[in-house]
């Protein structure tokens, strides 16, 4: 997708032209968009459970952020063999 888009750009005869996207790139898209917004809302609605149960800020912050560094684990490996 990077190497059509880069073509699109560069091809002089488009100058002036809207281009859109559609088809699987564009549901690729919009499920990783939903897919962040879910993350974000379960990661502040665990935080909000925990503080109610808790009664404090420091195990809270310690349980989102451990769990936040656990998806990073996960992908950040996966993104490295991804760019050799």
């Amino acid at each position: 997708m990077t190497e059509i888009q880069q073509t699109l750009r560069n091809d002089k005869s488009l100058t002036g032209a809207d281009i859109e996207y559609g088809g699987l790139y564009q549901q690729q898209v919009e499920s990783f968009r939903n897919l962040t917004v879910v993350l974000v809302t379960a990661l502040v609605l665990v935080f909000t459970v925990a503080l109610l149960e808790f009664r404090s800020f420091r195990e809270p912050i310690a349980i989102v952020f451990g769990a936040a560094m656990s998806v990073f684990g996960i992908v950040a490996p996966c993104s490295s063999r991804k760019l050799r």
